[in-house]
């Protein structure tokens, strides 16, 4: 560990080594840092916003798909908590721009999509396959140069 400037201030080498191989599901403290609701706007690029499409009253689990595509330009955006689907609402975000967003009660069961799971051989999927799997997983670029 190294230490850092401020108080008490210690960082693992590898930046994870505070986990000691646990998952962090099973970590009580993170109860402390769980939102209890989440506003997850539409627009998460510089692209055209996607369309909800769930309802008010809906469950999603963490990756379900919120919001669908609209076009070429556009992205898939995912749940990031399981819970209920309390309201669809438009929001503006911090540039100024109004866009519908889902928000969602928290219900803290963490449970996942069951087709998330870590690819045993990625580089052996066909191109096709692995276009529709990155197509659908909501990667955006960081915009500028920082694609």
């Amino acid at each position: 560990m190294r230490k850092l400037s401020f108080k008490k201030g210690l960082l693992p080498r590898d930046g994870l080594g505070f986990s000691g191989g646990r998952s962090f599901s099973q970590e009580r403290i993170l109860e402390l840092f769980t939102p209890k609701e989440i506003v997850v706007p539409m627009l998460q690029h510089i692209g055209t916003p996607a369309a909800p499409c769930v309802t008010p009253g809906s469950t999603v689990e963490i990756g379900s798909i919120i919001g669908k595509p609209t076009s070429h330009i556009s992205a898939p955006v995912h749940a990031g908590i399981s819970g209920i689907v309390t309201a669809i609402e438009t929001i503006r975000l911090p540039n100024g721009a109004e866009c519908a967003a889902v928000r969602i009660q928290n219900d803290l069961k963490r449970r996942t999509v069951p087709s998330i799971q870590r690819r045993a051989n990625p580089e052996k999927l066909y191109v096709k396959d692995l276009k529709k799997l990155l197509l659908y997983s909501g990667i955006v670029g960081m915009g500028g140069d920082g694609y």
